[in-house]
């Protein structure tokens, strides 16, 4: 590119502008005011070159950034050879940035809306107090990451409680599902692996009574019971077996009651059981039927044998009849 030399004044006060060689020139004037004498003010100039697109960095000239002249051409930079202009669009005189980051500094300024496309946010930093609103997850292979979920609130409306805090009415939360299961077959693969909750065709869940050698049922067990009651618990009892034997030749009862305060003889038995006999003396016994739940005595239990039934309070003889109880209370 040839740079003209600069004109110089001659003459009247006038102003000289620079020429141009086809499109290739690169220049720029000023007009500044002279010293004002007896007459007309005088006219200086000052010629300051400036780059156009496509100049080398090295070539002759520059910005001139005194207080009283500035270029009229913008340049944006360089590319590390040549000159770069900012570029506007066609339509709407806006400068497009392509590629290249922008830092938005602090303060409530709003970005916007984000146009459609397949250019990527970045990275969000962290920033307490930021919400970034409602956003719409497209269909697509794009996966989101990992996501800290925040801590439970104790609210109605938290997925997650925390242990052992009280239920609440209209509490929500992620409901367990269990997969029905109408002949009980393994759903995982091998041991150790994860698998669902079962359940049978009534919707009850699956379960094995398990061998432990702590849990089981108590045993009362008496060689001489007879219408002198024995208590054998003092408080809510369930009753899981009982076995009575006779050894006389007619039959006896045994009475039970739902209670320790009793008087036999006066106190109706909540319930009575035949013993049978033998008929002759050689002994008999009787395996009363308990359902699997359990028979609930809901207060105590105390229980005695007479030769009656009802409030009976006929006496059998020392040894003749005795009992043993599995319960849990």
């Amino acid at each position: 590119m040839a740079f003209p030399a600069a004109p110089t004044e001659s003459g009247a006060a006038k102003i000289h502008f620079l020429t141009t060689d086809g499109n290739s020139a690169a220049g720029w004037f000023g007009v500044t005011e002279g010293s004002t004498g007896t007459g007309s003010n005088t006219v200086g100039f000052a010629a300051v070159a400036t780059h156009v697109e496509g100049d080398a960095v090295a070539a002759p000239g520059g910005l001139n950034t005194t207080a009283t002249d500035v270029p009229v051409v913008l340049v944006a930079g360089d590319d590390g050879t040549n000159a770069v202009p900012l570029q506007l669009s066609g339509s709407d005189l806006k400068i497009t940035l392509d590629s290249e980051a922008v830092v938005l500094g602090a303060g409530t300024a709003e970005i916007g809306k984000l146009a459609a496309g397949t250019a990527a946010i970045g990275k969000l930093a962290a920033n307490s107090g930021v919400d970034i609103g409602d956003v719409t997850l497209t269909t697509g292979a794009n996966t989101i990451g990992e996501v800290t979920i925040g801590a439970a609130t104790g609210a109605a409306g938290d997925l997650a409680k925390a242990e052992d805090a009280v239920h609440g009415s209209g509490d929500i939360g992620v409901m367990a599902l269990a997969v029905r299961n109408d002949a009980l077959a393994a759903l995982a693969g091998a041991d150790g692996d994860y698998a669902p909750t079962q359940v049978n065709a009534e919707g009850a869940v699956y379960v094995r009574p398990a061998v432990s050698p702590t849990g089981g049922c108590k045993m009362f067990t008496s060689v001489d019971l007879d219408q002198t009651e024995e208590d054998p618990t003092a408080g809510p009892t369930t009753i899981y077996g009982i076995y009575a034997w006779n050894l006389t030749a007619a039959p006896l009862w045994l009475q039970m009651f739902n209670t320790n305060t009793v008087t036999v003889g006066t106190t109706a038995p909540t319930n009575n059981f035949l013993i049978p006999a033998n008929a002759d003396s050689d002994g008999a016994g009787v395996v009363l039927p308990v359902p699997v739940c359990g028979l609930a005595y809901s207060t105590a239990l105390t229980v005695a044998i007479t030769t009656g039934s009802g409030t009976n309070n006929g006496a059998p003889g020392a040894g003749d009849a005795g009992i043993a109880i599995l319960y849990q209370d």
